[in-house]
């Protein structure tokens, strides 16, 4: 019997299914088959009566009382038996235990739910990624139907999908995925494998740390040094480690100065500061950096004193204080981010001795690491010693300045400074004078963005600003000595004109009017009319001087050639100004360059003859 035919037929009498049973008549496939059936229904009546259903289906007689849905069926349903008793109903070969682990997971999501997620796990292409962390962060992964795919993820070819699966996904299930892992691990791997050895490291604990062991010693160099990497601050493995700083492969001494840096033995100590000395010392180095090894970090400070001193009698031997310098900055290296008390000795003697590094070409090297140390560090002890490297390198002002601004009063950093800036700076050369003032006022600009943050998170979500613009509504009178003012006039500063600027200052009044005027100006674009508008609003000025001034700068034959104008410039002041402007910006629209024109027709449709005039 043909059950190549039988199976033809089973699936067009399922299109027809999906399509609608009225739809068979004058079916030219089922048309194409009924012959074949007819002639094989001369041998087997089946056949013939198949044949017979086929035929009415698709050419009903007008006396037929059945429906079309009816005449299908009862074709479908000799069609199944015929096949069934066609079909075997026994499987070959021999039985055995399926091997399965066991898992806490449930099935708790409908499918409609996992779709998306099984299809960004299961292809590839863009888009995915969102798909995924989503899905995990609303804890769809903790369904048993995603576990396996989850797995499989580390494969993806796109890594951040790999990456963020091993970071996040993975160690979320828990101890209940490590037999999964390591039924895929293979210790010889690549990339992928390493991945999963993170996973592994991270939910097995101490159940794996013999393989670990086993795997630093004959896995793929890159699987090694994972196994290395999760070794950090085992003190009963120390030997080893220490032994696999010496390995041909530098992923593997990477490691193992990285796992060796997190232990406090005095074998381990030993070993590390003696490698900054050889030709590991980067990879030290960068060791050292990252962890946070406090009896690593002291004897490092210890060895840079040493250095320090060291410099005093290797004076004339240039080899010599080469190589000491370069000990040194490895050091310094180190120490950069670290808050440690020790180092501030060793800061204030070099500023005791400035004299001695400047001549050596050291002192900017290691005031680069003070200041940043310094300022980190943040307490008056630390300030005192800034107001003394801010002396003898100027370039270091802000540093200085950012400090006393959070520890002194605001009238004792303004008298402190402004003496200098009236006195003793001013008998500097004019452009080191104005270089220090541009360093001050930078300084100043940087604590306005610091403090508007602060600003902005002390209003809470429901009252939200950009901390952009939270800088311009924040009350700096509480924060700032008033006197600043006249010295943002005199430098025309114009960023702390429209941080400072306050209504009871006619001079301020008077300032903001006549830049507003300098039609030459504009050229400078629109970031400098909009500090004089915040300035303007803050000194509380009579509204009609800044719309004829905003009118203006439309009109300017300067402004035309710019591309656009500022979106903060158009949202909080050109959709204020009055409807009586209209005329005057209709007659230079066509002047603007194509964006700008187009702005400016938007803000003609949006002008309102209700505003009042």
């Amino acid at each position: 019997m043909s059950t190549a035919l039988l199976q033809e037929l089973h699936k067009e009498l399922r299109r027809v299914y999906i399509a609608g049973s009225e739809l068979a008549t004058g079916d030219m496939r089922l048309k194409r088959l009924l012959p074949q059936f007819q002639q094989l229904g001369q041998r087997a009546p089946v056949f013939s009566k198949l044949g017979q259903g086929i035929a009415a289906l698709i050419e009903p007689s007008d006396g037929t009382a059945s429906s079309s849905g009816e005449r299908l069926q009862e074709v479908s349903t000799l069609l199944a038996s015929v096949l069934r008793t066609l079909g075997a109903s026994a499987e070959s070969g021999t039985l055995q235990s399926i091997a399965h682990q066991s898992n806490q997971l449930k099935t708790i999501s409908t499918y409609r739910k996992l779709a998306p997620v099984v299809e960004a796990l299961s292809t590839s292409g863009g888009g995915r990624y969102e798909v995924i962390t989503d899905a995990f962060k609303n804890g769809v992964f903790n369904d048993l139907r995603l576990m396996q795919l989850a797995v499989g993820a580390l494969d993806d070819s796109y890594s951040d999908i790999s990456e963020y699966t091993a970071k996040h996904i993975l160690p979320a299930y828990g101890r209940q995925i490590l037999p999964y892992m390591l039924e895929v691990f293979d210790p010889n791997g690549k990339s992928a494998d390493c991945r999963r050895l993170h996973v592994i490291a991270e939910v097995g604990g101490e159940e794996v740390i013999g393989q670990l062991l086993e795997w630093a010693e004959t896995g793929s160099s890159e699987v090694r040094a994972v196994a290395i990497e999760h070794l950090a601050g085992r003190e009963e493995y120390v030997d080893r480690l220490i032994a696999w700083t010496s390995d041909k492969k530098k992923a593997v001494r990477e490691s193992a100065y990285g796992a060796l840096a997190h232990c406090k033995s005095e074998a381990a100590l030993a070993h590390m500061m003696e490698s900054f000395k050889g030709k590991d010392g980067e990879l030290v180095r960068d060791a050292a950096y990252y962890s946070e090894n406090r009896e690593l970090d002291t004897l490092i400070v210890h060895a840079l004193d040493a250095v320090m001193k060291s410099a005093h009698e290797a004076v004339g031997d240039e080899k010599k204080l080469a190589r000491l310098r370069e000990e040194a900055e490895n050091y310094f290296e180190v120490l950069r981010s670290k808050r440690l008390e020790q180092l501030y000795d060793t800061y204030l003697y070099v500023a005791q001795h400035a004299q001695f590094y400047a001549d050596i070409d050291w002192l900017i090297l290691i005031y680069d690491q003070a200041v940043e140390y310094l300022e980190n560090m943040g307490t008056t002890r630390e300030l005192g010693l800034l107001f003394a490297i801010e002396k003898q390198a100027p370039k270091y002002i802000p540093y200085a300045f950012r400090t006393a601004a959070r520890l002194l009063e605001p009238q004792a950093l303004y008298e402190r400074y402004y003496g200098f800036i009236a006195g003793a700076w001013r008998e500097e050369k004019k452009n080191e004078f104005e270089a220090r003032i541009k360093l001050v006022e930078s300084a100043m600009e940087e604590l306005f963005w610091e403090q508007a943050r602060s600003y902005e998170a002390s209003l809470g979500q429901v009252t939200r600003v950009s901390y952009k613009q939270a800088r311009f509504k924040m009350p700096v009178h509480e924060l700032w000595d008033g006197r600043w003012l006249d010295c943002a006039m005199e430098w025309n500063a114009l960023e702390l004109l429209a941080m400072l600027a306050r209504p009871d200052h006619e001079g301020c009044k008077a300032y903001i009017t006549e830049q507003l005027q300098l039609k030459e100006k504009h050229r400078d674009g629109d970031e400098r009319i909009l500090l004089l508008l915040r300035a303007f609003d803050r000194a509380q000025m009579d509204p009609e001087i800044k719309w004829e001034a905003l009118v203006c700068y439309i009109e300017n034959p300067i402004r035309f050639k710019n591309y656009y104008f500022d979106r903060v410039l158009i949202a909080e002041y050109f959709e204020q100004l009055p409807a009586k402007y209209k005329s005057r910006i209709e007659a230079v629209v066509p002047m603007h360059s194509r964006y700008s024109k187009e702005q400016l027709k938007e803000l003609l449709e949006s002008m309102s003859d209700n505003i009042k005039e």
